[in-house]
């Protein structure tokens, strides 16, 4: 005698309705692991999109703070304010990528969203700066 597979399957899905919640009850709970030290910072997705979490006046902020500990790349001719300083224009350039950026950019959109995490984490109160992530 042959048995249907659709009529095993069948059995086996009123097994699993009879007996599941019964299952369910008695196996023991595993505990979750989590890393000690775990971080979640700020992707290179949150700092595209910091007007969703900041002021201009507090961008700039963060911006004069990548200058002064950052002038080789943000900063380059340590001047004051000239065309090769970091500004809230050229963030938004920075962050501006998608499938056809180059990989300069994305590099340099990884960095600057490293550096934004550890100027918010040096930063955090000043200005009215508040931390949205982990400190770093």
């Amino acid at each position: 005698m042959r048995i249907k597979k659709r009529y095993l399957v069948l059995a086996a899905i009123v097994l699993m309705i009879i007996f599941g919640s019964v299952i369910a009850f008695t196996r023991p709970v595993l505990p979750t692991i989590q890393l000690p030290g775990e971080v979640y910072p700020g992707t290179i997705g949150f700092w595209r999109n910091w007007r969703n979490h900041y002021t201009q006046a507090r961008m700039l902020v963060l911006i004069n703070y990548l200058k002064a500990n950052n002038p080789a790349v943000y900063n380059e001719d340590g001047a004051g304010s000239t065309n090769l300083d970091l500004t809230v224009a050229k963030i938004d350039a920075i962050f501006n990528f998608g499938n056809g950026t180059p990989r300069d950019q994305q590099v340099l959109a990884q960095l600057t969203a490293l550096k934004l995490n550890l100027a918010i984490t040096a930063l955090q109160g000043t200005g009215g700066l508040v931390q949205k992530n982990d400190n770093i």
